[in-house]
């Protein structure tokens, strides 16, 4: 493959770790084994339910809409403001995993440009990258919604794409999710799959241009290749 000019992260799951906002939405949920990812798979469902539609909300508002829905499928009641302060909380205790700064540190410093592509609004992306530490690394921080598609619609990475000046073919999307990749794919953008725990790659879908178990062995990899070229 050639060397890619043009980094695209994925930020929730694959640079910052969201154990703290699991953690309390499964609390909400009665705690049960699953429920966070219960709650996580209804947030993408929903997200791509209101990008087929034509009229996304807000992906924070998606998030909390789903869990207050969850809240009364098991039989009780939240009302969608509390659901929506536990979401915010949940994300501002929320840090960058361990490897995310010194991965990204070395990618910088080998003249990758790096930009930050999330289903996150705009309102507060670029404090949520400063409070985790990783905020100086990035070229651009970006949401999809303007777009008026989430990840992984086509377009939300194309929007991507023409904020960065960039191109597909010399741009690789980063992240942990297989259905974000497989987004990347079919526009045409080269792909790196973090294998963070639990997650594994859809066996259906064309294999990533690699596979890495964190954003360090990201750098090592992709300076040793552009090192060569």
């Amino acid at each position: 493959m050639d060397s890619p000019t043009h980094l695209f992260f994925d930020v929730n799951e694959t640079l910052i770790d969201i154990a703290p906002l699991r953690q309390s939405v499964a609390e909400r949920l009665g705690g049960g084994a699953g429920q966070a990812d219960r709650w996580f798979n209804g947030l993408i469902e929903h997200s791509l339910a209101e990008t087929l539609v034509g009229q996304p909300a807000g992906f924070s508002m998606i998030a909390a809409a789903v869990l207050a829905m969850q809240v009364a499928e098991d039989g009780g009641s939240l009302a969608l403001e509390e659901a929506k302060q536990i979401v915010k909380e949940g994300l501002q205790r929320s840090n960058a995993f361990a490897d995310a700064a010194p991965g990204l540190q070395k990618l910088q410093d080998a003249g990758f440009t790096l930009v930050a592509l999330t289903n996150s609004g705009e309102d507060g992306l670029q404090e949520r990258l400063e409070n985790a530490g990783i905020a100086q690394y990035f070229d651009r921080a970006l949401s999809v919604q303007p777009a008026g598609a989430y990840k992984p619609a086509r377009r939300s990475y194309e929007h991507g794409l023409s904020e960065a000046g960039a191109k597909a073919g010399s741009s690789m999307m980063v992240a942990c999710h297989p259905w974000d990749l497989i987004g990347a794919q079919a526009a045409g953008m080269q792909t790196a799959f973090v294998e963070r725990p639990g997650k594994a790659w859809y066996p259906l879908a064309e294999a990533p241009t690699i596979t890495v178990a964190d954003i360090e062995e990201l750098a090592r990899r992709l300076s040793e290749q552009k090192d060569k070229a």
